[in-house]
């Protein structure tokens, strides 16, 4: 769902595992919010710099490790008429920000946990999921959102990851579960959700927005009455039979 920016907030946004950024370039298209995008690979930065400087698009591109907090090398792009250019710059390290969206690698390992212990937390070596969701709560803002793109097994694992899901509910962070349909990403096949953490979130909303949808070829598609369905249920709060449920948070 690239428009989650619907349901961002106005303001400065920290694109953790962007990609080629997608979801920060949607963003600045749609609300005019500067890319300021993280991404780990190498090979995906060149594209990811090309997209924004044919767009003409402003805001900063960094090659880093969002997991571990390193930077290895910053790039401003800059507006020069109908395009944009990039320069090296200065290692630009995050700070906070009123959003922080992210789409990580799913599931992937995490061998030297003992060494990154996040907001009190150590993260399974076997799965580092909850250590990017845990890094992105370090750079949001008291009053800020953040909105990642998650596979359904880190709502049900249990053991570490159990006890994480546990502390973020008790300390009122989750504020949405959304689920979306299977084969909506062309970059994988395993069904996601979007999970929205806030901080005092007051309750945690669940929408199930997973059968609303147009089937394709090669994968299935949100239209724009879903989506507004989406973005109206989550901004209203609302409790809409076999579609959305708000759980109080105790």
């Amino acid at each position: 769902m690239r428009d989650c920016s619907k349901i961002m907030k106005d303001g400065d946004n920290i694109d953790m595992c962007s990609g080629t950024g997608a979801l920060s370039k949607w963003a600045n298209k749609t609300r005019g919010i500067k890319i300021n995008e993280y991404e780990y690979s190498e090979r995906t930065i060149p594209f990811a710099l090309l997209d924004a400087c044919v767009n003409g698009m402003t805001g900063t591109i960094s090659r880093a490790d969002c997991l571990r907090s390193e930077v290895v090398v910053s790039y401003e792009i800059e507006k020069q008429e109908e395009i944009s250019i990039p320069r090296q710059s200065i290692q630009k390290n995050p700070s906070q920000y009123k959003n922080v969206i992210m789409n990580p690698p799913y599931s992937m390992k995490f061998p030297d946990t003992d060494d990154y212990e996040i907001l009190g937390w150590k993260i399974p070596k076997s799965k580092a999921d909850f250590g990017f969701i845990l890094r992105g709560m370090q750079h949001l803002k008291e009053d800020g959102r953040q909105i990642a793109v998650l596979p359904h097994g880190i709502l049900f694992r249990g053991a570490q990851e159990g006890k994480i899901r546990k502390w973020l509910i008790e300390n009122h962070m989750i504020s949405a579960v959304i689920g979306v349909p299977d084969k909506l990403f062309l970059n994988t096949s395993i069904p996601v959700f979007l999970l929205v953490l806030e901080y005092h979130s007051e309750n945690v909303l669940f929408i199930d927005a997973s059968k609303e949808f147009v089937k394709k070829a090669a994968q299935n598609d949100m239209q724009q009455q879903h989506i507004e369905k989406v973005v109206n249920t989550f901004l209203e709060r609302k409790e809409v039979e076999k579609y959305s449920y708000i759980a109080v948070s105790l």
